[in-house]
């Protein structure tokens, strides 16, 4: 009982205004809040894992669940029992750890509707497994208190085998392109098996494009046309080499590993430069950058983030913080 009179308490704090946009009306229909902003695995100090909520006509729907999503959601003033569809990009840790444990918290908090999952090939899988490690403590907080349904019939997941259109309801329509994250050596058991998605979110009053991770991509770049809001991802290589360099675990790691991880950076992942290029084809209304690599002081995004993608890109630039609302 305690950790639901603890959830509660946090609920009713307010939530942290310090790097929100004011909405521009009381009754906005359509927000995106950036929950998360660093691209991962690796936890730090100044941002979350990658996570994300849409907010349209009060009902709440997260893209994608790093580690901590849960915490993120209540400093953003959300009560995780709420979230009732969850998407997922793509199954690298820092977007699914803790798509399994959001569930958890909200069964345990007494949810009963269905939580649907979407995500990849390889979701459904992960969240059987999820419901093993999490049967021992299902049976015993039902054995404590009266529990009104059991987590398999809460824990709905749903893997997006092709592109195209994956959901819909009364708010939203969600449509799914495979996007270039993944460049998998040949004849690696991964490659033709493990896809990456990004998503176009389209509600009453605005269109969202969400890249997910990606390289250049030219399926990417279509989805995007016209939208309000394109969520990009960002690395800028030269900086992330930088900081890189005077890391001594990176001064000792084998050459074969760098040199893949530089690859990696390089061309599974966008650039500012690429970024401007991609928002000025789509001739989007409004680019935000988020999953930054590597994490800089706030004096300097300008410079390793937005001046990039102004080459190329004349419209509206923000560098998303941790519940920035938009």
């Amino acid at each position: 009982m305690s950790s639901v009179i603890t959830a509660l308490a946090l609920l009713l704090t307010p939530a942290s205004k310090a790097r929100q946009r004011p909405a521009t009306a009381a009754a906005v229909a359509t927000r995106w809040v950036t929950l998360g902003t660093l691209g991962g695995p690796v936890p730090m100090k100044a941002r979350a894992q990658p996570a994300n909520v849409l907010v349209v006509r009060g009902k709440y729907y997260v893209v994608d669940a790093g580690n901590g999503v849960a915490g993120q959601l209540v400093r953003a003033g959300i009560n995780c029992r709420d979230i009732g569809t969850i998407f997922i990009s793509h199954n690298h840790n820092d977007h699914n750890a803790d798509m399994g444990t959001l569930m958890g918290i909200e069964w345990t908090e007494g949810r009963s509707d269905p939580i649907n999952l979407y995500g990849p090939p390889g979701t459904e899988a992960a969240i059987k497994g999820f419901l093993q490690f999490f049967a021992a403590n299902a049976e015993i907080r039902a054995s404590e208190q009266s529990m009104p349904t059991a987590p398999e019939k809460v824990f709905l997941a749903h893997d997006i085998t092709q592109p195209g259109l994956i959901f819909q309801d009364a708010n939203i329509r969600v449509t799914a392109v495979e996007n270039t994250h993944f460049h998998f050596r040949p004849g690696s058991p991964a490659e033709g098996k493990q896809k990456s998605y990004a998503f176009r979110f389209a509600t009453p009053d605005k269109i969202i494009v969400y890249t997910g991770d990606t390289g250049p991509s030219e399926h990417v770049t279509e989805l995007a046309t016209g939208a309000d809001l394109l969520i990009s991802e960002v690395i800028n290589v030269a900086a992330e080499k930088e900081m890189l360099a005077g890391q001594k675990g990176w001064q000792l790691a084998p050459a074969a590993l760098k040199e893949s991880l530089m690859r990696h950076f390089q061309q599974d992942h966008l650039s500012p430069e690429e970024v401007g290029k991609m928002a000025a084809r789509a001739r989007v209304k409004e680019v935000v950058l988020t999953h930054l690599v590597p994490p800089v002081p706030e004096s300097e995004l300008q410079r390793v983030y937005v001046d990039g993608v102004k080459k190329f890109y004349s419209g509206k630039v923000a560098v998303a913080s941790d519940l920035m609302t938009f």
